[in-house]
């Protein structure tokens, strides 16, 4: 992450730490057989799917404030 961090991609970062409480769940439910509740899968998938949204967005999208020449 450190690497990521100096190459100036902070949003990567910043969403792959999103990922952490759903993959440590997952690990949990398969190798201490924890109860995961069903309300929490669809927050998972949600969590995973802005993490996806922001690792592969088009990276043209204009800065707010910039100003246009």
């Amino acid at each position: 992450m450190l690497t990521i961090v100096r190459f100036g991609a902070i949003s990567r970062v910043t969403s792959i730490m999103f990922l952490v409480p759903g993959i440590a769940a997952l690990i949990a439910w398969l190798l201490v057989d924890e109860v995961m509740p069903f309300n929490a899968w669809p927050g998972i998938g949600l969590a995973d799917g802005g993490v996806l949204f922001v690792l592969y967005a088009r990276g043209d999208v204009k800065k707010v404030g910039a100003e246009s020449s």
